[in-house]
């Protein structure tokens, strides 16, 4: 997490509903707004492995890129707040992420990437820590 602007991140432990760990809110810049309907802001939290399973399934069953549909599945499961309001993928929001404009998604898609990444310096570390047995 450690290559996002302080700025542009913010992590609020425990804050709002049930939903677990931490949550990272991610500001649009007024720039990359299209249309009126792309979101001011978006709030993720990290996958659970079971979810990242259910996007792979649902992945592998959509038309078209399945790089691009197993992206589209993370986001919709780590994105629980568009503009401050909790999402309703099951209802009202299931076809927001198709809604948003290419800059939109691209930004969503990085910042799920981001937020389920290990830190640069976390990165490092575990990679230092290495110890070689021979036997």
């Amino acid at each position: 997490m450690s290559d996002v602007p302080s700025a542009a991140l913010t992590s609020v432990p425990g804050a709002g509903t049930a939903r677990r760990g931490p949550r990272y809110h991610f500001v649009v810049p007024e720039s990359e707004r299209v249309f009126e309907h792309d979101p001011h802001k978006l709030t993720l939290v990290p996958l659970r492995v079971g979810e990242e399973l259910e996007a792979g399934e649902i992945a592998t069953k959509a038309k078209g890129d399945a790089n691009i549909a197993f992206m589209n599945e993370q986001v919709r499961r780590s994105v629980v707040a568009i503009d401050d309001k909790p999402v309703n993928w099951a209802g009202a929001d299931a076809e927001w992420l198709e809604r948003c404009g290419p800059k939109i998604r691209a930004l969503a898609r990085h910042a799920c990437s981001l937020v389920n990444a290990p830190s640069a310096s976390g990165s490092s570390d575990f990679l230092a820590s290495v110890q070689i047995e021979t036997v």
